[in-house]
């Protein structure tokens, strides 16, 4: 997401504006993706299908250039009314189970 849709969002749950994407900003961005990832997981099992949820990996920064993935990703766009955030989620399966990486 732009670093204006991340300041926005994380203001929006924090009701304050923030003026740059500090430490607590990304946390709060981290945490956002793990209650996401949660709940995909609880809905997973739900179906049938055991799941566990990794941590989240936040990459900011202008120019960061991520390395492909082995495994193959579900992009999800998320239209919000602060600006879009791109998930971009991976499934694999894991002994008895599956494991969510977001």
């Amino acid at each position: 997401m732009a670093v204006a849709t991340a300041r926005a969002l994380v203001g929006q749950i924090l009701h304050r504006p923030l003026a740059e994407l500090d430490e607590l900003a990304t946390s709060g961005i981290a945490e956002l993706t793990n209650v996401i990832a949660s709940r995909a997981c609880v809905l997973l099992d739900v179906g049938g299908y055991p799941c566990t949820a990794t941590p989240a990996a936040l990459i900011a920064g202008a120019g960061v250039r991520i390395p492909r993935l082995a495994v193959q990703r579900l992009v999800v766009p998320l239209h919000l009314s602060l600006g879009t955030v791109e998930l971009q989620v991976a499934l694999k399966e894991h002994g008895s189970g599956v494991v969510a990486q977001s």
